[in-house]
C-alpha cells in the first residue's frame, strides 16, 4: 500500500488531514499513528484491521470501516492490515492534549464509537467547509472539534456534555466572545479566542450559538461585512487595506464575501453610497445610513 496526506487545516492544537491509502493487494505494516496528539479516524471508502494500543494504552482489535468512529492516543505503534484490495480513504482530526482535556480528559478515550447520523452529518459538513473556496479556518476548526465531542459522546455520553453555566453566565462569555471579535475581527482559531476568555473551544461555540443564533465563524463574517462598509462610508479607497485589517485573505476574498452576503461587490454599494450622498446634498440634507458620513469627506474611487 502506497500513501498520500493531504492538509485540510493545520494547527499546533487542532488540524484536519485526508489520508488515502492505495493498492492493488492486501497488505500488513506496523505505523506510528496519532503523533504527539489525540485523533478520530472516519473511513470514507475501504477498510482495515488495527491491532495494538489504540487510546489510553489499551491494547486492542477493531475494525474500521465507514459506520465507526476510530480513536486513537498519541505515539503508539500499530499494525494496520487491509485485507481486501483497493486501499481506504480517511479523514483523521487531531486535538492536542490541552484542547481535549477542556473538553472532558485524555483518560480512559473509547478505541470505537457508532458513526450516527448526527457524527455523519458533521462529518460531510466538514469536508464541505475544507473544500470551500475561501475556506474559512475559524468555521472548520468549529466544525472538527464539534466533529470530535459528538463521536465521543456516543460512547460516553455524560462525560463530554459537562454541567451548563446559569443564563447570567451564558449570556456574559457569548458577551464577551462579541466584544473580542468586534476588538479584533481577524481572530482566525476558536482555540485562541476559548483561551482568551478562559473556557473550551466546543462549550463557547455551543453557548455562541445558543445565546447569539449565530456559529462564531457566522457573526464574525457579518461583523467583517459591517465594519467593511463602515470603512468605506468614512471614506476608504482601498479594498485591500480593509481586507487586510479585517482579516479577508485579499480584496477578492472581501469581494466574493460580501457579494454572497449582500448581493453586491464593494465597488457597487460604493457607487450607490456616492449616488445617495449626492441626492441628499443636492437637497440641502443629511444622508440617513446606518454610520456617520461628514458632508466634507471625499469620495476617492475604490481600488
Amino acid at each position: 500500500m502506497t500513501s498520500a496526506t493531504r492538509e485540510l487545516l493545520t494547527g499546533s492544537d487542532v488540524s484536519v488531514t485526508s489520508i488515502a491509502c492505495v493498492g492493488d493487494r492486501p497488505s500488513s505494516a506496523l505505523e506510528l499513528i496519532g503523533s504527539s496528539q489525540y485523533e478520530l479516524c472516519l473511513v470514507r471508502s475501504g477498510s482495515f484491521l488495527l491491532r495494538g494500543s489504540v487510546a489510553g494504552g489499551r491494547e486492542v482489535e477493531v475494525f474500521a470501516d465507514p459506520t465507526v468512529c476510530l480513536f486513537g492516543a498519541p505515539e503508539h505503534v500499530v499494525e494496520v492490515t487491509h485485507p481486501r484490495p483497493g486501499g481506504d480513504l480517511d479523514t483523521c482530526i487531531f486535538l492536542s492534549e490541552d484542547v481535549l482535556a477542556t473538553l472532558g480528559g485524555v483518560t480512559g478515550l473509547p478505541a470505537l464509537s457508532p458513526r450516527t447520523r448526527d457524527v455523519s452529518w458533521l462529518h460531510r459538513r466538514l469536508l464541505v467547509l475544507c473544500s470551500a473556496e475561501d475556506t474559512d479556518s475559524l468555521a472548520v476548526e468549529e466544525a472538527a472539534i464539534a466533529l470530535f465531542v459528538a463521536a465521543l459522546a456516543e460512547a460516553e455520553p455524560g462525560r463530554w456534555t459537562a454541567g451548563r453555566p446559569g443564563a447570567r453566565a451564558r449570556r456574559r462569555l457569548a458577551d464577551e466572545a462579541r466584544a473580542a471579535l468586534v476588538a479584533d475581527p481577524t481572530i482566525s482559531r476558536v482555540v485562541d479566542l476559548a483561551a482568551m476568555l478562559g473556557c473550551s473551544p466546543h462549550h463557547l461555540s455551543r453557548l455562541f450559538r445558543e445565546q447569539t443564533g449565530y456559529a462564531l465563524a457566522q457573526f464574525r463574517t457579518a461583523l467583517r461585512i459591517e465594519l467593511a462598509l463602515e470603512r468605506l462610508m468614512q471614506g476608504e479607497n482601498s479594498l485591500a487595506r480593509v481586507a487586510a485589517d479585517l482579516g479577508f485573505a485579499d480584496h477578492a476574498h472581501l469581494t466574493r464575501t460580501m457579494r454572497r452576503t449582500l448581493g453586491e461587490t464593494p465597488s457597487m454599494l460604493r457607487a450607490l453610497m456616492v449616488s445617495h450622498r449626492g441626492s441628499a446634498s443636492r437637497r440641502g440634507t443629511a444622508v440617513a445610513t446606518s454610520g456617520v458620513w461628514p458632508a466634507h469627506v471625499p469620495l476617492p474611487p475604490v481600488t
